[in-house]
């Protein structure tokens, strides 16, 4: 069954949606709709987007407009807040599902932060790998316990958000995921 369509002004780049939000990145803008009317609900201008992601429970779209900022704006309460979150550019942006944590990585790619996404305060900071590198994709387990990191490396990270020690969540994600040991998690 055709539901209907969204005629926006410029070239759609990416888009994401949830059951009440659809939106749409072009090159200027984050265009919200709203999914039952497909009507325009607002728009969000832009410099130099990295990418963006929406909430799937909490309507909350999350981007970094400003060199080193997180940008975190709630659809429901027509709500803008941000917080310095890197000294530089960042490269990658994502929400957990439950819109509780924003990951960001560094423009180099190796500095990847979590924090609240209510409070801006942070959780975790990580360093992945020895060398620059873009990142591909960041993705919250279902439980936002673990954080995977894909680069163009090929190689993809997992962190224990939760866990205070090191080594061991290391191993804890290693010996589940892999069957494997890892015994220099230094630069993992």
């Amino acid at each position: 069954k055709y539901i209907g369509l969204i005629d926006n002004k410029h070239e759609i780049l990416e888009f994401k949606m949830n059951k009440k939000y659809i939106v749409c990145r072009d090159e200027y803008n984050l265009n919200i709709y709203k999914f039952d009317t497909l009507s325009f609900e607002y728009s969000i201008i832009y410099k130099n987007i990295c990418n963006f992601d929406l909430s799937i429970h909490m309507n909350m779209v999350v981007y970094s407009n400003i060199e080193g900022y997180i940008q975190i704006y709630d659809i429901d309460k027509d709500n803008n807040k941000n917080f310095k979150a890197h000294n530089n550019k960042i490269q990658y942006v994502k929400l957990s599902n439950n819109g509780l944590y924003v990951a960001s990585v560094s423009e180099n790619g190796r500095k990847i932060k979590v924090y609240n996404s209510l409070s801006g305060s942070i959780v975790k900071e990580f360093i992945r790998g020895i060398y620059m590198s873009e990142i591909v994709n960041i993705e919250f387990d279902l439980t936002c316990v673990y954080l995977l990191v894909y680069s163009i490396t090929g190689t993809v990270h997992i962190y224990d958000i939760m866990s205070k020690n090191t080594e061991m969540s290391i191993n804890k994600i290693s010996n589940y995921l892999l069957n494997y040991n890892v015994v220099n998690y230094e630069y993992s």
